[in-house]
C-alpha cells in the first residue's frame, strides 16, 4: 500500500486538488477524502496509511508521521466536529485546519477541538507547507514517544513478580543487602534476580534500567530507605516476608 504524509478532508474536490498540488511542490504526498462522507472519518483505519503515526515503518526509518488537513466549512461547526472525531482516534494524529478566514471565535473553536494550527492564506504555498511540516514533526515526536513507551512496557511485562519487586527496590535506592532484608531472601538470591532483571530488560547499567522504568511508567518504587542506610525500612526486616507493594504491579497497557 502506498503511504502518504497528509490526508486532506474537504467538501470541494477542486480546492482539495489545488491544496494537494501546493503540497506536492514541497515534496509532501497527499490523499484526498470527502469531508461530507461519513466513512471518511468514521473508519479511519481504512485510510491509505492515514494512521501510521506510532507504527514502525521500514527498517531504520522509525515511525512514519501522518497529519490531516481539514477544510474550514460553513457553518464552521462541521469542521469542528470533524476535527473532534479525528482527534479522538486511537493513534496520535496532528490536524491543521485551512480555508476561509474564520472569526477569532472560530479559530478558538477549531483549536479547542484539536487543531494544531489554522492556515487561511492558501495562496501562500510556503506558509501552508511550513505549517504541515511543523505538524508532521510534532506527529513524529508523539509517535516516537508512544513507541518508546510500548517497547519499555513490553520489556517490563516479561519480568517475573519477584524481578519487578527487585526493580521497585532499585528505584528506591536499596542496596543488595537492603533488598534481601526487605524481600526476605539472601544477598546471593538478590544478585541472581538482579542479573535476570538486567538480562530480560536488556539493560547494561542501573541508569539504563531506571530510564526503562521511567519510560514504562513504572514510577511507584518501594518505600525509600533512610539516607546512607543498608537496612530495610522499619517493620520489614522483622518478618522478612514483606515485599514492595508497587513491585508486583504490572504496567498499564497502551
Amino acid at each position: 500500500m502506498t503511504t502518504t504524509d497528509i490526508t486532506i478532508l474537504d467538501t470541494d474536490p477542486e480546492r482539495a486538488k489545488r491544496v494537494a498540488a501546493i503540497l506536492s511542490s514541497s515534496s509532501l504526498t497527499t490523499s484526498i477524502r470527502d469531508l461530507d462522507d461519513p466513512a471518511a472519518i468514521g473508519d479511519l483505519g481504512q485510510f491509505d496509511g492515514a494512521l501510521r503515526a506510532g507504527q514502525p515503518s521500514d527498517a531504520d526509518q522509525g515511525p512514519r508521521a501522518h497529519s490531516f488537513l481539514v477544510c474550514i466549512t460553513a457553518p464552521i461547526a462541521r469542521s469542528v466536529e470533524a476535527i473532534k472525531r479525528l482527534a479522538s482516534t486511537v493513534e496520535p494524529v496532528t490536524i491543521v485546519a485551512y480555508g476561509s478566514h474564520p472569526t477569532v471565535e472560530g479559530v478558538v473553536s477549531l483549536m479547542r477541538a484539536g487543531a494544531f494550527d489554522v492556515v487561511t492564506r492558501l495562496e501562500d504555498g510556503h506558509a501552508l507547507a511550513s505549517a504541515m511540516r511543523s505538524a508532521m514533526a510534532r506527529d513524529h515526536q508523539v509517535a516516537e514517544r508512544r513507541n518508546r513507551v510500548r517497547a519499555a512496557r513490553a520489556r517490563i511485562d516479561i519480568l517475573s513478580k519477584r524481578e519487578r519487586e527487585v526493580l521497585a527496590c532499585v528505584l528506591a535506592g536499596y542496596s543488595n543487602r537492603g533488598m534481601g532484608d526487605a524481600l526476605g531472601v539472601s544477598v546471593k538470591t538478590i544478585e541472581a534476580h538482579r542479573a535476570n532483571l538486567m538480562r530480560k530488560a536488556d539493560c547494561r547499567s542501573v541508569a539504563a534500567v531506571v530510564q526503562l522504568a521511567i519510560d514504562a511508567g513504572f514510577d511507584q518504587p518501594a518505600e525509600p530507605l533512610p539516607e546512607d542506610s543498608d537496612a530495610a525500612p522499619a517493620g520489614r526486616s522483622a518478618n522478612r516476608t514483606g515485599s514492595p507493594s508497587a513491585a508486583s504491579q504490572k504496567t498499564a497497557k497502551v
